[in-house]
Formats: C-alpha cells, structure tokens, sequence
C-alpha cells in the first residue's frame, strides 16, 4: 500500500501548541514595563524626602529594650523642653545676697544705723516703656502721660517709664508677679540702698567719688537704660543714680518752706531714690532720697521690681 498524504493527529496537535503569537509576548513586556514605572513612581511622588531641620519624633509610649535578663518595658525619654523667647516683661532680674545695710550718713541728716536686708531679686534696670506697654497691653491699664493710643513714642523703646504714679507701679510690679508666679512688688527703701551700694555701703553705685561717665546727670533728657555701663552697682544693676528718680514702697515726709512767709509745710508721700538726670552731681547719689505724693505723675520718676528670695518677706 502507498504511505498516506496526510499528517498523524499527534503532529499536528504538538505543532499547533508549539509557535507563540507575537501580540502575547507584547503584551507580557507592556506588563512588566508598568509595574516597574508603578513602582518608581510611587517612590518618587509619595516618598516625602526629610529636611535636614526636621526633629526625630519622641516616642509616646513603652520601649522595649532587650536586657541579659529578658525583653522589658521601660518610660519613653522625656520630651525635649522647648526653648522659646523670654518676654521682655520678665526678664532682667538680678540676684542680690543679703547682707548688713548701713542706712543714714554719707551726706544725709539721718542718724546711721545697720539693718540687715535679706537677699532678694531687683530689676537689672529701670521698668522700660517696651515692657512697660505689654502690662498695658495685657492687663488694659491705663497708659502714662504722652503716649498715644496706648503706645509709647518713636525711639523711646528703652528709655525707663516715666509719668507714672505710684500706684501703677505698684499695679506692674502685682501684673510681673502673675507672670513670673512670684510675689513681686517694689522695693523697700533698704533693699533699693542694698542693691546700689553693696558690701561696702559706697555712696555711689561705682564707688565713692563721683565720675562724669558713670550716670546721666545735667543733660536735661533721659537716656535709654544701660547708657552708662560704667556706673552699675557691685551687684550689676544699673541706672541706680541718676536718669529718673524711682519709686519705692516707704512712707516718707519731707519739710518745705514757703519762701513768702517763711513757714515750712509737711509733705507726706512716698519715698524715691537715685536722683534724676536734671540734678546736679550733688543732689545724685546712692543715699539720694525725695518725697512724691503716691498719686503724682512726673516725668522724671521711674521705678524697678523685687521678688523676695525664701526667707525674706
């Protein structure tokens, strides 16, 4: 018999399945390629890059940490404190020790005698109008003579605060000590004296004899705290002869005579210290003293704080 034309059923079949249709290997290369474009992408737009001041995130919870004895929990770290800035209506306290005060003397008619004063915190410098005008801002008090709409004039921003009365200065020294969680209040007159005259009880803040450089006196104008550095007390505060007069917490009273008639009149009021920049050298000193009524307001007087350290009152 002659072989037959035709091809065996099992050739055919194992042919048929062997060959693969191009569109099918197109469609496995397009597959891939999308899956890795997919993947970059989304490493590329959704990756959010870290700047170098981002700050490593302090965990909120347990740790646990792997010790010889077995895994355990331990308190997270503590969260860093924040820095921040200081208002300017808190700042500036100096430490004063406290020590024996010798009152009286060096000039003045006061009998001397010694007082010990125990230590407390002054005001570096004068109450300035900067922090001056947060106590007005925050606490609505009336504002000093020569402001307008509650804010001082241009380029007086560390000049001390002038044209308040005694009872705003009080009314300050209550508002800082809110803010410092202190009693804050002005100083008596023997921890104003401490804080300008030191151990050695000098008649002024730099020493004993005057110095042109050391405080503003006849110049007619008040200058911006710390204008004198030279002049700042053994304890570093500033400004405590000369400038503006200051405000303390004493009762005072001082004689006048009335030139027409010869009489001397009594005033009562309150005690302030230091002398003011329109004084002659002579009437600015450590020991300077003048009696004001509480409720007048001059533009030559100023004032500082205390806060009284434990033990002192």
């Amino acid at each position: 018999m002659s072989a037959s034309p035709h091809k065996s059923p099992d050739r055919v079949t194992a042919a048929a399945a062997t060959p693969r249709p191009p569109y099918l290997m197109a469609a496995l290369v397009c597959l891939l390629a999308a899956t890795a474009i997919g993947s970059g992408g989304w490493f590329l737009f959704t990756r959010r890059p870290v700047a170098s001041t981002d700050k490593p995130l302090t965990p909120t919870g347990p740790v646990r940490q792997q010790t010889p004895d077995g895994e355990k929990e331990t308190a997270p770290p503590p969260a860093p404190t924040p820095t921040g800035l200081v208002e300017a209506s808190t700042a500036g306290l100096v430490f004063v020790p406290g020590g024996e005060l010798v009152m009286g003397g060096s000039g003045t008619t006061d009998p001397v005698q010694k007082v010990f004063v125990e230590p407390f915190s002054i005001s570096e410098t004068e109450i300035t109008n900067t922090q001056y005008a947060v106590f007005v801002r925050e606490s609505q008090h009336g504002s000093p003579a020569g402001w307008k709409g509650g804010e001082f004039r241009s380029g007086t921003a560390q000049e001390p605060v002038r044209d308040v009365t005694w009872h705003d200065a009080v009314a300050y020294c209550g508002w800082l000590g809110q803010k410092l969680s202190a009693p804050a209040r002005l100083p008596t007159e023997v921890e104003w004296v401490r804080a300008a005259r030191g151990d050695k009880n000098q008649k002024y803040p730099w020493g004993d004899e005057w110095r042109d450089d050391a405080a503003a006196s006849r110049e007619g104008r008040v200058r911006a705290v710390k204008s004198y550095p030279s002049g700042a007390s053994p304890f570093g505060v500033y400004d405590m002869a000369g400038n503006v007069w200051e405000w303390v917490a004493d009762d005072g009273q001082k004689q006048i005579e009335i030139k027409e008639t010869g009489q001397v009149e009594v005033i009562q009021g309150k005690v302030v210290k230091g002398g003011a920049a329109l004084e002659k050298p002579e009437m600015i000193s450590a020991v300077a003293r003048g009696v004001v009524p509480p409720d007048k307001k001059n533009e030559w007087i100023g004032f500082r704080c205390v806060v009284p350290r434990p033990g002192a009152k």
